[in-house]
Parts: structure tokens; sequence; C-alpha cells
């Protein structure tokens, strides 16, 4: 798993206009690493930087408290 340092340098890397990553990528990246922080294998604050990074960048389109509560307090 990637160090709380690196994630902060993949968010900001996704969030650039001219990056490769689309939007669901970022969407992908997120999801994933709330996911393995749910299950241990990551640091929450890592999940929690990529939130607020690429939140700032999609707050428009999927950032939403709701879908946010979801992700983090339910089971998949």
């Amino acid at each position: 798993m990637y160090e709380p340092k690196t994630m902060i340098k993949i968010a900001e890397e996704a969030v650039k206009e001219d990056s490769v990553f689309s939007l669901n990528d970022r969407m992908g990246v997120v999801y994933d690493t709330v996911s393995l922080s749910k299950a241990g294998l990551a640091e929450v604050s890592s999940a929690l930087t990529l939130i607020d990074v690429v939140g700032k960048k999609e707050k428009e389109c999927w950032f939403a408290p709701d879908f946010l509560r979801k992700m983090m307090f339910t089971s998949f």
C-alpha cells in the first residue's frame, strides 16, 4: 500500500487540469483507498486526504456528504 505522502502526490496529480486521470479514475482511487482503510490495509488518513484533495475539484459532481457517509460507514 502507498504511504500517506504518496497518496497526497497521487491526489494532487489526479486533480491537475492536464491529468491523465478521468473522473472515474479519481472516484476509483478514493473508493479503493476507503475500502482498504476499512479493511485495515491502508491508513485512514490516506483516505481522508484523498477525499479532501479530490473533493475540492469534484465537489459539484460526485462529492456529496451522503455519498461519503455511505462510503465510509457501510459494508461492501
